[in-house]
């Protein structure tokens, strides 16, 4: 729309908007003579007008700017041609009210790029100027790979543009296939989850603001309607306190979004916050699926009744939608914007898990999975599905009977110790774990890890605060006491958004029964939220001796601590655990964790090749005892997959989720063996499983920017360790990741400044070490490097050091030869890290070497 254009309407509208009806009308008639697409667009105004009543308190010039303009409505351009300052213009791109895009070369960086250019128009309008320069500061707020990247914001020869990512790829379009429509949704969620975080909202989210890249990454362009979203606090909005939230002003001229993707509340004038982009998410969620717009219609008018009053064709969703996903989009397009999702996270985790489904080896053999079964194995699956489908059969009918859940997500707060004896913190702590542990084998819904929930301990915040900061639907609270062989425990359940009890009931059982107690407890929480009950096969709890159940307890705890010094003890007290009850199978599952844990570079106490032998042996004897432990299978597929039995660890981590879906060590664990497979895109979508499960964990946090870097992501990856550090300022783990990236990216100073922090933090630990060296000999200090290779090689004839933290120190300063003789001694003794060789040495010297690809292959990795 021309200015010119623009400030006739506005002011026809100002003027019709002051009249009464009958003599609005003959004002229209007289004003619009000849021009019936103006007069549709005053009265389409003006109906919205009348609906709301609220677009009174908004300025008129912002109504005409959000009802007036058509989303193919192009102004008239003069191209630009030949040189924009370094950047040599290739060609139009696009072109619209909001701005002219064009694909240029920076010859200064020698790379293409796009520059959004304000028309010239409007390139004295200070309003127009002004937006124009908020958009670039809010796409600078913004570093996400699903979003493109904005370089900076430059000025030539009158000309203000900016310089952005150029995306190559096609709008997003539909129908597409709902694996494809599952895929591409998790990836925008991921988008807008990022920009809500820094509390910006998109408002014009649509498929032509959409790009697939042909790599198949989703990329969201245009933020020139996004606003920043703030609380008279300067804070981001409680979205349950409506009133909380500012709306949201635009300049005269500014658009508020296009019509048949805006929310009601955008086209009434209301209120503007994340809520709104949910529900212009849910418009291309049913479009990819449908290939249609769900509400369309003719004329502006038209389209704003649809968004209004109408409701879209569901019977037009592909039979194939999962019944969750149509139920998501039903709730994304409610009117009332109170009962949409009120977070773009609780949308994320939905279709990951439809996402997974779709993926999962139990749901259909899909081809990344044939391509390893092997013939027995395959055999295997098919009967696994066949059953699978009969048991969901059976489930799904028990969700339906009772209706469609309202809760997704739960997490138990650790139980209080209502007796005045410390030593019962230990049962309050470990029967939480227990029962969050049994409530993620039993239902099919996302249980948080207690790891993140006992952060909450003593906490006074609201519940309802708690359950945002863990992201679930509802919370298990209650306590425990004990007397004698006696225990109490009393449980209730609390809807999160209200804060009203579901349900309360109180136990008295044997300390013997504890087993039982944890599953009775399970099944009657799933019963009362209409969960349902997972198909997974299960062995009947049993009975346990009381010394072994408390053995067992301690050591739980001492193991969570994840030094030398507790692990070791958490090795005795699971072994006296086993030695009261040998028939218990947690116990030998628990120390089966304890020896992998040793082998690691972490801890790096014992030759891993050991450990894993002795790991492998009881997670054996766990699973003789209990097949359907999920903490036994994880534990021999850990070892599997660092002893390079790459089928074997598959099958192991897939029967562990199958086990119990919310153990989120075995997610973790199943995407280091897909980032060594390099299936970078599967690894992702576990590892952020993982997170969700435990969304407090530092270990799970820093593991997803240690995958990303693997998948050459370096900077999304530095920005999570940055975060992790920043609530852990000495985690000595997330600063050898940062370094290791900030060496990859050849930031050396920096790298060097982290990594001697990481060495110091850890007490000189030998892997921190051997990165250092690395940092310091790429760096050109080949004195510091010699003198870290000289420290390593002494440590190693006082105790064990994995040789690949010297091959690493040796790999800095250039001497290849001896790097790969410690290779072959990390060959031998199969070290862990030699699982990540062909994923993390492509910006190595070693991977030109023949010696290189001759390692690979012997690992079955090539």
């Amino acid at each position: 729309m021309t200015p010119e254009r623009y400030a006739r309407v506005t002011e026809l509208f100002k003027a019709a908007s002051d009249r009464d009806p009958h003599a609005r009308d003959v004002f229209l008639a007289h004003a619009c003579a000849g021009d019936e697409e103006l007069r549709r667009e005053l009265e389409a105004m003006l109906d919205a007008d009348a609906q709301s009543g609220g677009l009174l308190e908004t300025p008129l010039d912002q109504v005409a700017a959000d009802f007036l303009e058509d989303e193919d409505a192009t102004p008239k351009h003069a191209s630009l041609r030949g040189m924009l300052g370094p950047y040599r213009i290739e060609g139009l791109l696009g072109a619209g009210g909001m701005g002219e895009v064009y694909r240029a070369h920076d010859s200064k960086l020698d790379r293409d790029v796009a520059l959004k250019t304000l028309p010239r128009e409007f390139a004295s309008h200070p309003d127009r100027l002004a937006r124009f320069r908020r958009e670039a500061r809010l796409l600078a707020a913004l570093n996400h790979p699903n979003i493109a990247a904005i370089y900076g914001i430059e000025e030539s020869e009158g000309t203000t543009y900016l310089v952005l990512e150029l995306v190559e790829g096609q709008a997003l379009s539909g129908p597409l296939p709902v694996n494809h429509v599952l895929d591409y949704a998790c990836q925008l969620t991921e988008a807008l989850e990022a920009a809500h975080a820094h509390g910006i909202v998109h408002r014009d989210l649509k498929p032509g603001n959409i790009k697939v890249t042909p790599q198949g990454r989703l990329k969201v362009l245009d933020f020139g309607l996004a606003k920043a979203l703030l609380s008279g606090s300067g804070e981001k909005p409680d979205l349950t306190q409506q009133s909380a939230a500012t709306p949201m002003e635009s300049a005269a001229g500014q658009l508020a979004g296009t019509p048949a993707y805006m929310s009601p509340e955008q086209a009434r004038g209301g209120m503007v916050d994340q809520r709104t982009d949910i529900w212009a998410f849910g418009c291309v969620l049913y479009e990819m699926l449908t290939g249609k717009r769900p509400f369309g219609a003719d004329t502006l008018s038209g389209t704003v009744g649809a968004v209004l009053e109408s409701v879209p064709d569901w019977a037009a969703l592909p039979a194939k939608t999962p019944p969750k996903v149509k139920t998501l989009i039903r709730r994304c397009l409610d009117k009332d914007a109170g009962r949409r999702p009120q977070e773009i996270q609780e949308v994320r985790s939905i279709l990951e898990q439809a996402l997974r489904r779709s993926r999962s080896p139990v749901a259909a053999i899909t081809a990344p999975f044939r391509d390893v079964l092997s013939g027995a194995m395959r055999m295997w699956a098919v009967v696994a599905v066949i059953a699978s489908l009969c048991a969901s059969a059976v489930v799904y009918q028990q969700v339906r009977s009772g209706g469609t859940p309202s809760i997704r997500s739960i997490a138990v707060l650790p139980l209080k110790n209502l007796a005045r004896d410390p030593e019962q913190d230990l049962l309050a702590r470990g029967f939480t774990e227990l029962l969050t542990t049994e409530l993620g084998r039993t239902m099919p819904i996302r249980v948080t890890s207690p790891i993140s929930a006992r952060s909450f301990r003593d906490s006074n915040q609201p519940l309802a605060a708690t359950a945002r900061q863990l992201s679930v639907d509802a919370l298990v609270e209650g306590s425990i006491a004990r007397s004698g062989d006696r225990v109490r425990v009393t449980v209730q359940l609390i809807q999160a958004a209200s804060g009203n009890q579901l349900w309360a009931e109180t136990y008295d059982r044997n300390v013997t029964d504890v087993m039982l107690l944890q599953e009775e407890l399970a099944r009657a929480i799933a019963h009362e939220i209409k969960a349902g009950v997972l198909p997974a096969p299960r062995t009947p709890a049993a009975r346990v001796n009381r010394d072994a159940f408390e053995s067992y307890l301690r050591a739980r705890h001492f193991l969570d601590q994840r030094t030398e010094v507790d692990i070791r003890k958490a090795m005795d007290w699971y072994q006296k655990a086993i030695d009261a009850d040998p028939a218990y199978a947690a116990p030998y599952a628990g120390l089966a964790d304890c020896y992998n844990q040793l082998g690691t570079n972490i801890i790096g106490a014992r030759s891993p090749r050991e450990t894993r032998s002795l790991a492998a042996a009881t997670a054996r004897r766990a699973l003789e005892i209990d097949p359907n432990l999920a903490e036994a299978h994880a534990a021999l597929a850990y070892c599997d997959l660092y002893d390079w039995n790459w089928t074997a660890a598959e099958q192991g981590f897939l029967r562990a989720i199958q086990a119990n879906p919310n153990y989120a060590p075995a997610h973790l664990w199943f995407a280091h063996y897909l980032t060594a497979r390099r299936q970078f895109d599967r690894a992702l979508q576990e590892v952020r499983l993982a997170r969700d499960l435990d969304p407090l964990s530092p270990v799970i946090r820093t593991q997803v920017g240690w995958l990303l870097g693997f998948a050459g992501r370096h900077e999304e990856a530095i920005q999570i360790f940055r975060d992790v550090l920043e609530s852990n300022p000495n985690y000595q783990w997330a600063l050898w990741r940062l370094g290791s990236a900030q060496v990859t990216i050849h930031d050396y100073t920096s790298a060097i400044a982290t990594l001697e922090k990481a060495v110091q933090s850890s007490n000189r630990n030998p892997s921190q070490l051997g990165a250092l060296g690395r940092a310091y000999g790429l760096a050109g200090r080949r004195r510091d490097a010699d003198r870290v290779l000289d420290e390593l090689l002494a440590l190693s004839r006082q105790r064990y050091v994995s040789p690949r933290s010297i091959e690493a120190a040796y790999e800095g300063v250039g001497d290849l030869d001896k790097a790969f003789e410690w290779l072959e001694k990390c060959y031998q003794e199969r070290a862990n890290t030699m699982i990540w060789l062909n994923v993390e040495a492509q910006d190595s010297p070693l991977y030109a070497d023949p010696r290189f690809h001759d390692l690979v292959r012997r690992m079955g990795l090539n």
